[in-house]
């Protein structure tokens, strides 16, 4: 989840994907396609590999996942605004209010990416 592309994402919606066509999803008979089940059997939230693009990807290829996990893309998108200023125990991180704001604005943007 390093990147923030559809390459370093693809992967974690194929798995999505295989996982729906396993247990989401059933052969309709009568128009020779597979389709969704009205009722899933498994909840998929996608994690590795994930970033901003996950959703539009995961939408872009008509795969249903219920979740998008961002740790390490997120992680390094506000790494300045935390480590690379301040050490784990300074307090003065938590008066930086500007800096605070700044990696929180990034966060929202990319947790908006990711809700439907």
């Amino acid at each position: 989840g390093g990147e923030d592309d559809y390459n370093t994402t693809l992967q974690a919606v194929a798995t999505a994907d295989v996982i729906n066509k396993a247990f989401n999803m059933e052969l309709n008979k009568r128009k020779k396609k597979i389709v969704y089940k009205k009722n899933r059997e498994v909840t998929i939230t996608t994690s590795g590999g994930t970033n901003s693009l996950t959703l539009d990807l995961a939408k872009q290829s008509g795969v249903n996942i219920q979740g998008v996990c961002i740790g390490t893309f997120a992680r390094n998108i506000i790494y300045k605004h935390v480590k690379e200023k301040y050490d784990y125990e300074d307090s003065a991180f938590w008066k930086d209010l500007d800096n605070i704001k700044e990696a929180c604005d990034i966060s929202e943007n990319l947790i908006k990416s990711n809700i439907n």
